[in-house]
């Protein structure tokens, strides 16, 4: 019995023996492999991280410097966080803050040139849906209703951000003395928000103080407005 039993034993491990032979090398390969991918994404994990915090740290500058009006730190902060961190959130949030102050400062066309990067670069389709955002308010106030109004048209929004862009669409077309026009816009732009939306009394106040009221519509409250 014993001698059969090593007899077995001896099959089995022949077996294994030729197994490995065969197949050692590649599963060793495919083993190293998988160690050093779980190896690498847990670095890309930890740099990606650090990449955060160290962009949320400038944008903390950044924010500082602004609020006490110096633009030139402010810039310098952006600098950075857009050559050195442009793939981080806080780098597109520091865009879109250093925009606004430079626009208060009535520095278009640096304020322009912030949002362009913003809109062209950053991973966040709604902080780019914002920028596009931003630079039609800023051509308006350029009185470019034209160019406002292209740089609206030509971008493709997501749904969440359509109602937004039809108020902005019919704030322009106002601002031609186009009433009709814009009259239309602002009822899209009322369909497309919900009940509850804070923004959509803003938009029946600009309806009212065109003589109009919101009125309903079967089609659906996403659609893009067309000229």
């Amino acid at each position: 019995m014993a001698q059969h039993y090593n007899l077995e034993q001896q099959e089995q491990l022949a077996t294994l023996k030729a197994f490995w032979d065969k197949w050692g090398t590649p599963i060793a390969i495919v083993a190293f492999a998988l160690a050093i991918g779980l190896a690498g994404w847990n670095g890309w994990r930890y740099w990606q991280g650090r990449q955060a915090a160290q962009a949320a740290i400038l944008l903390d500058q950044l924010n500082v410097s602004a609020a006490s009006n110096n633009r030139t730190a402010a810039e310098q902060n952006f600098t950075v966080l857009r050559n050195q961190y442009a793939k981080t959130a806080q780098a597109s949030q520091a865009g879109l803050r250093l925009a606004k102050f430079q626009a208060e400062q009535k520095e278009w066309d640096a304020a322009l040139e912030t949002l362009q990067w913003v809109s062209s670069q950053s991973r966040d389709v709604g902080l780019r849906a914002l920028a596009v955002l931003h630079s039609s308010a800023i051509l308006m106030e350029q009185d470019k209703p034209d160019a406002a109004l292209s740089a609206l048209q030509q971008y493709s929004f997501p749904a969440e951000f359509h109602a937004l862009r039809d108020d902005r669409i019919g704030d322009i077309l106002q601002q031609q003395g186009k009433t009709a026009e814009a009259v239309a816009a602002y009822q899209q732009a009322h369909r497309a928000l919900t009940d509850t939306s804070a923004y959509r009394p803003l938009v029946e106040f600009k309806l009212q103080a065109l003589g109009q009221a919101p009125t309903p519509s079967s089609t659906s409250a996403s659609g893009t407005l067309q000229r």
